[in-house]
């Protein structure tokens, strides 16, 4: 008889981390063949390739990041991300001289969409913040914060708000019935906060759970604040606000042909924008979000009310200073200031 080696059965699995699964059959066969559903349409079918004499595997990766296309972000209150999607697979068993197949073997998962390797697993908890690493985030007072998060119930009545430190509420903001099945949510909500507030709490509410963010207010006269939105491991967008010395510089790049005549002309010139930004010192506490810009696959600055996708690097300082740990980081965005544009 044949066996399996599989993940355990209805766990939900990460996308971007690699799935194996192995068949063994001592028996006589022709060969076996996987079909692979996601939300019970046919993906994608293969025969299992061998790896020994008795031995079959299927290895994927990244089935969501050709399957799916997530929305682009909308300035709403609470906005649908489907990032868990049902998988299931068959794998049947062909006899030598058959076309029909026999199926052997039915597996049911979750996949879950993500775009960098990880074990993390936020859909373990009833309420959690998708990705966001950083405990401590830098705003200006008039703000508009946009965090990812996960809750397990979405019939629950969800509530957000920001919150002085002394516990008085600045504003807040509820839904007002269920927000349908999905539960994989980004959550936008603009904050404007006195003079006298210096920092507060981001919160979010439903029944009995509570998620929070504590927020820096940056009330800084010499550089205006940069709003960046990056894409975090699990292809969720995070707004965020950089500030700090911003400078900018253009490189031009010609491409050129050769005529008939032997004459070169130019075909095309193409202009990147460097912008890069000192973030000055910052505690390790809001260093993580910096490293998340850095990492990000994808990444979005704002230029003139525009976000604009672009190429982030990172240069990073440490200093000691009297046992903290405090990083000075220079942010390079580099983007093409002369795409193509579509009729």
């Amino acid at each position: 008889m044949p066996t399996i080696t599989a993940p355990t059965q209805n766990r939900v699995l990460n996308d971007a981390n690699i799935t194996e699964i192995i068949v063994e059959d001592t028996t006589v066969y022709s060969h076996y063949q996987a079909n692979i559903f996601i939300d019970n349409e046919l993906f994608d079918s293969v025969v299992m390739p061998k790896i020994s004499n008795q031995q079959m595997v299927l290895t994927f990766e990244n089935l969501l990041l050709k399957y799916i296309s997530l929305s682009e972000v909308q300035n709403v209150f609470i906005q649908r991300f489907a990032l868990i999607r049902d998988l299931k697979i068959t794998i049947a068993r062909y006899a030598v001289g058959s076309s029909i197949g026999f199926i052997q073997y039915t597996l049911n998962y979750k996949l879950k969409y993500s775009v960098l390797p990880t074990v993390e697993k936020y859909e373990d908890k009833q309420l959690a913040w998708i990705a966001v690493d950083a405990d401590v985030l830098l705003v200006q007072p008039n703000t508009t914060i946009q965090l990812p998060f996960f809750i397990n119930d979405p019939d629950l009545i969800i509530t957000a708000e920001a919150v002085k430190e002394n516990g008085t509420v600045i504003t807040s903001q509820a839904t007002t019935g269920s927000i349908s099945a999905t539960k994989t949510l980004l959550l936008t909500l603009p904050v404007n906060v006195p003079d006298d507030v210096d920092a507060y709490f981001f919160r979010i509410k439903a029944y009995n759970f509570v998620i929070e963010k504590k927020i820096r207010v940056v009330r800084n006269g010499f550089y205006k604040p940069k709003r960046i939105r990056f894409y975090n491991r699990f292809g969720m967008p995070v707004l965020v606000e950089l500030f700090g010395k911003l400078s900018t510089k253009d490189e031009q790049t010609y491409f050129k042909y050769q005529n008939e005549m032997g004459y070169y002309n130019t075909a095309e010139i193409q202009t990147d924008t460097q912008v890069s930004i000192d973030t000055g010192h910052l505690l390790d506490s809001e260093n993580a979000i910096v490293n998340q810009i850095a990492s990000s696959l994808k990444v979005e600055i704002e230029i003139n009310g525009v976000f604009i996708p672009c190429v982030a690097t990172l240069k990073t300082i440490p200093v000691i200073n009297e046992n903290e740990f405090i990083n000075s980081a220079v942010l390079t965005f580099e983007f093409n200031k002369s795409p193509k544009i579509k009729n």
